[in-house]
């Protein structure tokens, strides 16, 4: 019998619609003491990006089972027997929470949870790997681009500089699954249980993330 085949799914075949951080959350992030209620980690909006991808992944597999998109597209070969995801961040502490799936943080806990309960609803085989911040171009572009410019100027602007994006579909989560890591990232308290939502989100043409925003 030969081997099940491993195909890696890396985060650039997946790329998420990048969050707009609400008000609440940029105050907690950034004029909020560590001790005060509200306060929010920026390991914490590290982690949600991570998720995001993650669950970019899995809705990528589903909607080939349910032949919601051309599977012949994104798996030349079939679907992976045994997925493996690839993602890369430059955030060491949310490499080490999805590699260890656990947090000694209360709000990276709540986080971890939703992260776990990805892993239950597919198999897959996950590998997050620390980048550099110096080779994390992409990444950097997307959220230090020029925000004097209105959105759509931003993506026009983002794609010229990198014409790759411009080819890629985008993930949009859907407002259950918005509404649940917004939940765990505001909470000091686990919320229990943790339940994800249906359908996690669906993909979208990159041209269209003109229009389409997401707020946590």
């Amino acid at each position: 019998m030969s081997p099940p085949e491993v195909m890696p799914v890396s985060q650039a075949e997946v790329p998420v619609v990048r969050p707009f951080w609400s008000r609440r959350t940029v105050k907690g992030a950034t004029r909020t003491k560590s001790a005060a209620e509200g306060f929010v980690h920026i390991n914490a909006l590290e982690f949600v990006v991570v998720i995001t991808q993650f669950a970019a992944v899995i809705t990528r597999l589903e909607d080939c089972n349910q032949g919601l998109s051309d599977c012949g597209v994104c798996f030349p070969n079939g679907p992976p027997n045994i997925p493996v995801w690839l993602v890369e961040s430059d955030n060491m502490v949310s490499v080490a929470w999805e590699r260890k799936a656990t947090s000694a943080s209360l709000q990276g806990q709540g986080l971890v949870s939703v992260c776990a309960e990805l892993l239950r609803r597919r198999h897959i085989q996950t590998r997050c790997d620390h980048l550099a911040g110096s080779l994390n171009v992409v990444a950097d572009d997307i959220s230090h681009n020029y925000f004097s410019l209105s959105f759509s100027a931003r993506v026009e602007k983002l794609c010229k500089e990198h014409p790759m994006v411009s080819t890629l579909d985008f993930f949009l989560p859907s407002p259950e699954l918005l509404q649940l890591l917004t939940l765990r990232l505001h909470s000091r308290l686990n919320p229990a249980p943790c339940l994800l939502p249906a359908r996690l989100g669906q993909f979208l043409p990159a041209d269209s993330t003109a229009s389409v925003s997401v707020v946590l």
